[in-house]
């Protein structure tokens, strides 16, 4: 016999962080990530999360210490090493930046962002074409480069 007014479990703490997000409520996102995080500390995605909603809160420190979390536990995320460039840039670190924009290039499925990211750094049209054709000499079975 179903229960009269029922309306299930409760939405789990990254249902809510994510919806603290999505409403741009950047300090309550943060404190749901961090939950989820002391409950699952090996989560890289919402490491990741957590250090978008920490750099739009304005906290580029820990922001940048919750994508080194990500990278700790899958080193070979893209999109955790170009994060991690683009908050280092945003504190005035051009060449830890450059770095972490071309390790993620290592692992990359497409290089669009990658070269974006470059381009801000002032890496000319040449060099970035340069790079590109490095990495297809590299890696020749890959169709993306």
């Amino acid at each position: 016999m179903p229960l009269i007014g029922w309306k299930g479990s409760k939405p789990s703490v990254i249902t809510l962080a994510d919806r603290a997000r999505d409403s741009a409520k950047w300090h309550l996102a943060a404190t749901y990530y961090r939950r989820a995080l002391r409950r699952n500390p090996r989560n890289p995605p919402i490491w990741v999360q957590y250090g978008h909603v920490l750099k739009e809160a304005g906290n580029l420190a820990d922001a940048e210490a919750a994508y080194r979390m990500a990278i700790v536990y899958d080193p070979r995320s893209a999109d955790s090493h170009l994060h991690l460039g683009t908050i280092l840039n945003l504190q005035g670190n051009r060449e830890q930046a450059e770095a972490a924009y071309l390790r993620a290039l290592a692992f990359a499925a497409s290089l669009d962002g990658v070269s974006c990211e470059l381009s801000q750094l002032g890496w000319s049209q040449a060099r970035i074409s340069e790079l590109h054709e490095i990495m297809r000499m590299m890696h020749p079975a890959r169709k993306d480069l």
